[in-house]
């Protein structure tokens, strides 16, 4: 129950007034001001039959310190003093309140920071989205071979149980060991193993090195062709060896990319690309969707089906789409100029032969950007600062990207 002051009149200023119901008793510092402001209330627990109550008013006369002699009957007791004195800060309500949403916006922001760090997001979203798309028996144990893998889209049943348990370890395979002092003649090299075999050997070297931990990735083979080269696909922060999406004819004018190698995978690329501004336009991020040509139709369907996929990305791919065509269902008015003059500030402008379905797509970060509907379906243009991991960011925005146009029936090639 309350028990409201609602008024008072000539209350002398920092006294309190006590109110007793009971064996219970609640007082607060009282003034005419406060009393007229905002009533003061008194809460008492519902009493269970009709009690008397008693109000008082006290006025401060001043503070004291008292001296507590400790009488024991234990000698190591005696000679003990106490003093004892209080000293209390008085805090308003809305510090207190304003402190406390401080701190719970900086645990938010540190719990949001740790898991964008570590991608968590993103990966917990591709390990949902590949768990609905192939529906395994087991949905749990999937779940978790998915997360220890570290492979966005590949099932783990398509690598044999052989391989990743037990792998055959050949003595051709093991890292070679520097020799004695008194070797004089190094060993003589082993025959060139046939085309069929070395591609077995590789395959059971990589799997070696996935169970490892020094290489993170898996074998993807082409279920059309037997005799297509093995593809990597990395997962997001980890050491991997990019190759491209398809194997392209070798040729003067696109000479196929040079890797670094050390003990492990380089993540850095010598790749030349053309630049526009501060945006580098690699020709591996020049993509198309297979099954959809350039009509004006078919161009606001790549629009609509990789925007769909582009707002379901997150951790360091999330940003936001700008449509450049009035064909958006969301936004039919097209773009405006002051957001027309941004775009040209930051040269992610661009022109194209149709006017319907395209837009840019720019990361929070603006480290990445993406081009809808320009020379392809899809161009990934990465920032100069970002340039030496541009292959891993063109890699990081497929991987993303593959699963949800998965769904609907569609891949992305070169």
């Amino acid at each position: 129950m309350e028990v409201l002051v609602e008024a008072a009149t000539q209350v002398p200023q920092g006294c309190f007034v006590s109110v007793r119901l009971g064996d219970n008793l609640k007082q607060r510092l009282g003034s005419r001001r406060r009393f007229d402001k905002n009533a003061a209330k008194y809460h008492f627990p519902i009493p269970e039959e009709k009690k008397k109550a008693r109000i008082d008013v006290y006025q401060l006369v001043g503070t004291c310190s008292v001296q507590v002699k400790v009488i024991s009957s234990d000698p190591r007791a005696e000679g003990m003093k106490l003093r004892v004195s209080s000293n209390g800060k008085e805090m308003k309500a809305e510090d207190t309140q304003k402190q406390r949403q401080e701190i719970e916006a900086e645990t938010k922001d540190a719990a949001v920071g740790y898991l964008a760090k570590h991608g968590i997001e993103q990966r917990l979203s591709e390990c949902l989205r590949t768990l609905l798309r192939m529906k395994p028996e087991d949905p749990v144990e999937f779940m978790c071979k998915f997360l220890r893998a570290g492979v966005p889209g590949e099932e783990p049943k398509a690598v044999p149980e052989q391989a990743v348990e037990k792998p055959v370890e050949k003595p051709a395979e093991k890292p070679a060991e520097k020799p004695a002092v008194s070797v004089v003649e190094p060993p003589a090299p082993s025959p060139k193993p046939e085309p069929a075999e070395a591609r077995e050997d590789a395959r059971a070297a990589l799997m070696k090195s996935v169970r490892g931990g020094d290489l993170i990735g898996a074998i993807e083979e082409d279920q059309e062709s037997a005799t297509a080269p093995f593809t990597l696909r990395p997962s997001v922060g980890t050491w991997y060896m990019p190759l491209p999406l398809e194997t392209a004819e070798k040729s003067s004018e696109h000479p196929p990319p040079m890797v670094s190698f050390g003990r492990k995978a380089s993540m850095e690329m010598v790749v030349e690309a053309s630049a526009v501004g501060d945006w580098l336009l690699p020709e591996a991020g020049n993509l198309t969707l297979k099954g959809l040509g350039t009509s004006a139709a078919e161009c606001c369907e790549v629009e609509r089906i990789l925007t769909n996929a582009l707002m379901e990305l997150g951790g360091e791919l999330q940003g936001e789409y700008i449509p450049l065509s009035p064909t958006f269902a969301s936004q039919p008015g097209g773009i405006n100029d002051s957001m027309k003059a941004s775009l040209q500030s930051k040269h992610l402008l661009f022109d194209a032969a149709d006017f319907a379905g395209r837009g840019v797509y720019v990361t929070d970060a603006e480290d990445v950007a993406l081009w809808l509907n320009a020379s392809k379906h899809l161009q990934i243009l990465v920032n100069k600062s970002a340039k030496k991991q541009m292959i891993h960011k063109i890699d990081t925005v497929v991987s993303a990207l593959q699963g949800p146009l998965c769904q609907d029936g569609y891949v992305l090639s070169a």
